[in-house]
């Protein structure tokens, strides 16, 4: 893994995401190492840095991790995708035309969803020998 990545995402925010992000399992998230949430991190900070860097942040209101998570908790209270475009909508303070403020409206979506609907599936019990055409043998995940 790229420790640059994990490093972006401080710990406490991470817990603070993690918390926010997955509201009714608290109880199995505090239970879960930090070191388990690497690869979800990893992703994360890609994705953010992906998606407010290209074009200079001109295709999501996306800026701060509390957007994330105020986007999350938008939808797992049930809000629709329409209600939750037609919010971000009025948060822009730029006068922007309405095609870019749709097509920004529509790149916070395309980012939170993902991270939002990630899921642990915790770790793999066991892994596999198989025997290769050498002779050799390689372990699986």
């Amino acid at each position: 893994m790229d420790t640059d990545a994990a490093e972006q995402v401080p710990d406490n925010l991470q817990t603070d995401i993690v918390n926010s992000l997955w509201q009714r399992n608290k109880v199995t998230l505090s239970q879960t190492p930090p070191q388990e949430w690497e690869a979800y991190f990893h992703y994360y900070h890609k994705e953010c840095k992906t998606w407010i860097g290209y074009g200079h942040g001109e295709y999501a209101f996306v800026r701060i991790h509390e957007d994330i998570t105020d986007i999350a908790k938008k939808l797992d209270n049930g809000d629709t995708k329409a209600q939750i475009k037609d919010s971000l909508l009025r948060k822009d303070t730029q006068n922007r035309t309405v095609d870019e403020k749709i097509r920004m409206a529509e790149g916070s979506m395309r980012l939170v969803v993902p991270l939002s609907a990630m899921i642990d599936i915790g770790r793999f019990l066991a892994a596999i020998s198989i025997q290769t055409t050498r002779g050799t043998t390689r372990k699986l995940v």
